[in-house]
């Protein structure tokens, strides 16, 4: 009997460490698949900062692709549940024994991909622009959007599900140069 209650308590501490372990390897995964996407020359980056209305700065990756032109946010650190939609100016961060408002990123974006389009559309009358937001396995996502609000782990797959080429090589190569001159 002693070892049955032995062996129930091995298994899951076992299954314990295996779901830690897939989480710590899911907060990797981001980076990997930039670096997978990048490497096979299907996007190029560029980190970016940008500042919203109320002076608050965001940071995160410009990537530039055939299909379109990519806003990534990650979100590492943020724990608990996170709840709100893309039009409410901020969302709730759920703590065990509080709430935050957190500016909503999707807004903030918006604003910047605005004035991205505006400066651009002349030479890109297709330009697309999409928003992908990676948080981290520490939280939970209670997101309504429209725009990908998906898990680190998910990156990857979520930026190749873009199929749609608008652009050409030549066109990518202004892109790029684009892309390079685009300020931080």
């Amino acid at each position: 009997m002693e070892i049955v209650f032995l062996v129930i308590v091995l298994l899951i501490v076992i299954l314990f460490f295996m779901k830690r372990i897939g989480n710590i390897k899911s907060e990797i995964s981001f980076e990997d698949s930039l670096k997978t996407i990048v490497d096979n020359e299907k996007f190029f980056y560029k980190e970016f900062s940008l500042k919203n209305d109320e002076g608050s700065t965001f940071t995160g990756k410009l990537i530039f692709g055939k299909s379109g032109i990519f806003f990534v946010n990650e979100y590492e650190n943020l724990t608990g549940s996170i709840y709100g939609d893309d039009d409410k100016f901020y969302w709730t961060q759920v703590l065990e024994h509080r709430k935050l408002n957190i500016a909503n990123p999707v807004i903030s974006f918006r604003n910047f991909s605005n004035e991205f389009k505006i400066k651009y559309s002349r030479d890109f009358s297709n330009l697309k622009i999409y928003f992908i937001h990676c948080f981290s396995k520490k939280c939970r996502i209670k997101v309504k959007s429209h725009h990908s609000i998906i898990y680190t782990s998910d990156f990857k797959d979520t930026i190749e599900k873009y199929k749609d080429e608008i652009f050409s090589d030549e066109e990518m190569k202004v892109l790029m140069e684009i892309l390079i001159q685009t300020g931080s």
